[in-house]
């Protein structure tokens, strides 16, 4: 019996993906995660207990990426401040009858963003990010770093990601997997099991 449904974010929550068929340098990689980094303190420390949003990171990214293209920090708003609306309404719904988890692979600052643009907090109980514990996904120690925090059996969770990848392994470790595609897709899936 599901009790967790588990939800990667980049792919997912935000459905764009910034470096898909794009190699930045390490130069732009370096701009890119600074400004993120900073931003995300800044937004931490300064604006705790109110909301910002996509405007307020844009003005704060632009300022500190001069140096990237306009395209490229046009991508990186894009990635970070775009919400998959009908997979929020979707986890808005599951999240009252379902514990709703985050298991992330990302350096800090992006999921940080995310939660905060897009007020994640309120439906999610926990986010476990890569940076946290220095193992990424597809590794199979994340996955039961996750179980183990939260004292879950693998039967117990459904994960759901867009890397194939790291659905096949959550289901080796006995988890029900989604290789997610739409939220139409997820919640017809859903429906089969009566979720």
């Amino acid at each position: 019996m599901v009790k967790a449904i588990i939800f990667n974010f980049g792919g997912v929550i935000t459905p764009i993906e910034p470096f898909e068929g794009w190699t930045p340098t390490q130069e732009e990689l370096s701009i890119i995660h600074g400004a993120v980094s900073e931003i995300a303190k800044l937004f931490g420390e300064e604006l705790e207990g109110r909301e910002f949003s996509k405007t307020d990171f844009e003005k704060e990214f632009r300022m500190r990426t001069t140096g990237l293209k306009k395209e490229s920090a046009d991508r990186i708003i894009t990635s970070l401040c775009t919400p998959n609306q009908e997979l929020l309404n979707l986890i808005s719904k599951l999240s009252t009858k379902y514990k709703i988890y985050g298991l992330v692979n990302a350096p800090f600052g992006w999921t940080e963003t995310r939660r905060k643009i897009h007020g994640l907090d309120k439906y999610f109980g926990r986010v476990f990010v890569s940076y946290q514990v220095n193992i990424r996904k597809p590794d199979p120690r994340i996955f039961q770093y996750l179980l183990d925090n939260l004292n879950l059996k693998p039967e117990e969770c459904l994960f759901i990601d867009d890397k194939e990848e790291n659905v096949l392994v959550a289901e080796r470790l006995g988890m029900s997997g989604y290789l997610f595609d739409s939220a139409a897709g997820l919640n017809g899936y859903l429906s089969k099991f009566g979720i």
